[in-house]
């Protein structure tokens, strides 16, 4: 137990641990955030990169409206992230902080039109996985510890 003396002076001292615990809470949802924004630059620039697939020709342009003239792409082989087609796996990566200690990192869904998230990265018995959101979190995982302490820190050190 932490007993603290109170006299002229420590009033400042005194509110700060008071209000240690909502500071914590407050650092780890702005950590949580800044590693959601991480998360989705991650994957989006892993869509980007370049791929090693097979040369494919569509009509299908951005938000899967028509083209006039066919265009070609070249797919993500297996293990790489999948190649941007429509634009709408990659429009629909989204993050959400709930509370103070959880963060869900999503990508899909019949609402943004991309209902194959799924099915991408965790694979088929017909197609090899394209991982995109376990390689984000991989690499957004290293500097998790980073955020934490740098938002956490800039709450306790806050001027009461």
């Amino acid at each position: 137990m932490l007993n603290i003396v109170s006299s002229r002076g420590n009033q400042r001292v005194e509110k700060q641990i008071e209000d240690s615990p909502n500071a914590v809470r407050t650092g780890v949802r702005f950590a949580l955030y800044n590693i959601g924004v991480d998360l989705v630059k991650t994957a989006e620039a892993e869509m980007r990169k370049p791929k090693s697939g097979r040369w494919y020709t569509t009509k299908v342009g951005k938000q899967g409206t028509p083209l006039k003239k066919a265009r070609r792409y070249q797919a993500s082989a297996p293990g790489q992230a999948p190649a941007v087609v429509s634009g709408n796996l990659r429009r629909s990566l989204r993050f959400k902080v709930r509370g103070w200690n959880v963060m869900s990192f999503r990508a899909g869904g019949e609402r943004f039109g991309a209902p194959y998230a799924p099915f991408l990265e965790e694979g088929t018995a017909n197609m090899a996985a394209r991982p995109f959101m376990s390689t984000a979190v991989l690499e957004v995982e290293k500097d998790a510890i980073n955020y934490f302490e740098i938002e956490i820190g800039k709450q306790l050190n806050k001027p009461v």
